[in-house]
């Protein structure tokens, strides 16, 4: 029997779709649509070759929160791709999900899919005891750098020098995390400069360049993903968490993390490793708490660049394959 495999992505999930037409109106971007498409483009054939030769015979992918596909009843295999940060308040959330897919099909072998090594371990514990055809797989967030230097374009040799740049859902918290943090850089560049850097904004998909202390106001202006890439690329220091962290790496920025919580910086490859297990998302903070030895200190450091699906995958497809094979075939070619 020919194997039936349903991708459920932008496109063909009309609850999501819907959904998404919002973000498109407002001329902003979704970061779970971006890591959709970057997985249905270039990991999910990658596991498609891997479970070839399984026992299942119809198999989904959800790559965005949509659950209103009759496949998902049919199935035997179900990949769902959590798209989660870490946070107490999304382990309860991403567990009631599963149990959504759970009563849509009881039958079907189940895998999670999920870049916070924390949900994973959450997951694992919630999870697997209650139900035997269920499974969770920890998958380091990675991007598409193919894609992402396709729309940026080529990176300039000379970047902002006197910038700091916001760059995401970073900007949005406003609480004392971002207010010190603004603080102890504008304290940290004014000792090493005449004034302190100048702070500039994209957020929502708006751009704003900062004239502060000049006789303009601030220029603002609505970017699209191509045009906040282009602009991005110029900046040698950026503040951003997860998917525009690691994009603002690729593109040759020093990154700060910070979000909802302040995460510091890497200096290490171990200090790499610790946020790459937290989706760079800044709950973990690594190298220093205080914003001032991070800024001096990632300074000194190296430039690091973003997770890509190559570099992780030798890490993923055997654990995936142990699991097939947890689920293989039995003696008379059954699942068991």
């Amino acid at each position: 029997m020919r194997k039936r495999i349903d991708v459920i992505k932008r496109g063909n999930a009309p609850k999501w779709d819907k959904e998404y037409a919002k973000f498109e109106e407002a001329g902003r971007t979704n970061g779970a649509a971006v890591y959709s498409d970057h997985f249905c483009r270039n990991i999910a054939p990658d596991i498609i070759a891997t479970i070839k030769e399984s026992p299942f015979e119809r198999i989904v992918f959800i790559t965005v929160w949509d659950l209103t596909s009759e496949a998902i009843k049919d199935a035997d295999l179900i990949f769902v791709v959590l798209h989660v940060q870490p946070g107490e308040n999304m382990k309860p959330y991403a567990g009631n999900y599963i149990g959504k897919v759970r009563e849509l099909n009881s039958d079907a072998v189940i895998v999670s899919i999920t870049s916070v090594w924390e949900t994973h371990l959450c997951l694992v514990n919630l999870l697997e005891e209650q139900d035997k055809r269920y499974q969770s797989l920890f998958l380091p967030m990675s991007i598409d750098v193919v894609a992402l230097k396709k729309l940026a374009g080529a990176i300039p040799k000379k970047k902002y020098q006197d910038r700091i740049l916001f760059f995401g859902n970073s900007y949005e918290n406003k609480d004392k995390t971002r207010g010190g943090l603004i603080k102890a850089l504008s304290f940290a560049t004014a000792s090493e400069n005449e004034a302190p850097y100048k702070i500039d904004i994209i957020c929502n998909n708006e751009y704003i360049f900062s004239h502060e202390g000049e006789e303009r106001l601030d220029e603002r202006k609505v970017v699209d993903r191509k045009e906040m890439l282009k602009i991005l690329k110029k900046y040698q220091y950026v503040v951003a968490t997860s998917i525009a962290a690691q994009e603002a790496m690729e593109l040759g920025a020093k990154v700060i993390f910070s979000g909802r919580k302040f995460g510091g910086v890497v200096t290490t490859d171990a200090e790499y490793d610790v946020q790459g297990r937290s989706n760079f998302s800044g709950d973990i903070c690594t190298f220093s708490s205080a914003p001032i030895n991070c800024w001096y200190a990632m300074k000194q450091a190296r430039n690091y660049r973003a997770m890509v699906w190559e570099d992780i995958e030798n890490g993923f497809i055997p654990d995936l394959i142990s699991i097939l094979a947890f689920y293989g075939e039995g003696e008379e070619g059954e699942i068991v």
